[in-house]
């Protein structure tokens, strides 16, 4: 992945708190457009939420 989508990709996904507005802006300008950030954004946000769950949990809620 290129940057700064790199950048911005592994701080969503390690620690979204951390995103800057200056890295969202560079995305943005890389992008072209609001959407393209955006989609990086929910890309990697998806990608964390998966990382950290349990394969074995199926939902059974018990």
């Amino acid at each position: 992945m290129a940057a700064p989508y790199a950048e911005l990709a592994r701080t969503v996904g390690e620690a979204s708190y951390g995103v800057t507005d200056e890295q969202v802006a560079a995305a943005r300008r890389q992008a072209g457009s609001d959407r393209g950030a955006f989609e990086v954004v929910m890309a990697a946000g998806v990608g964390a939420a998966l990382g950290c769950r349990d394969p074995g949990d199926r939902g059974g809620g018990g």
